[in-house]
């Protein structure tokens, strides 16, 4: 009886692979379009995706912890990531790091050899990151690559200061 089950049972097979991130990004408008990819072109853009690693975090984790060394570059490709900043000992909250958005940018460009922020994910977050190297090597071909990623370092260190000089009033 228990081989006759067997042989009316249907047999479904199932393969799991890990995503190409490369893959992932063709099926989103937003992350195609997205300011850093936007400038590369298609080749260049399927070269850098190709040295990123898709990573996955769960909510509230915390990614990197502000002055941790580290120097790769990370790209929210879903989900939300939360800058913090320590000030005597609490936590300051310096905004989100949205789909399509980078942090770790000053590091990635060796402006710093240490985090400035602390990180955590808000809710499930997926990044893909990206060592240094291939930042390097695709923004010695695209230095529009280089320039996006120092006008959100600017714009990030802005923040930060403004964020210090209110809290300095008190």
């Amino acid at each position: 009886m228990a081989d006759e089950q067997r042989e009316k049972t249907p047999l479904v097979k199932v393969e799991l692979r890990r995503v190409d991130l490369a893959e992932y990004v063709q099926t989103d408008v937003r992350l195609r379009g997205c300011g850093l990819l936007r400038e590369l072109g298609d080749e260049l853009a399927m070269q850098f995706l190709k040295a990123g690693v898709l990573r996955r975090f769960s909510p509230r984790t915390v990614l990197y912890d502000q002055a941790q060394r580290g120097n790769s570059l990370f790209w929210v490709v879903k989900g939300e990531a939360w800058l913090a900043l320590r000030v005597n000992g609490q936590l300051v909250d310096l905004g989100p790091v949205q789909r399509g958005e980078v942090f770790g940018e000053s590091e990635a460009l060796g402006e710093a050899e240490t985090r400035p922020w602390l990180v955590r994910a808000s809710g499930q977050l997926d990044v893909a990151e990206f060592p240094q190297e291939a930042v390097r090597s695709v923004g010695a071909q695209a230095p529009s690559l280089l320039q996006h990623l120092s006008d959100v370092a600017a714009r990030r260190s802005h923040t930060q200061a403004d964020m210090l000089v209110f809290l300095n009033r008190w």
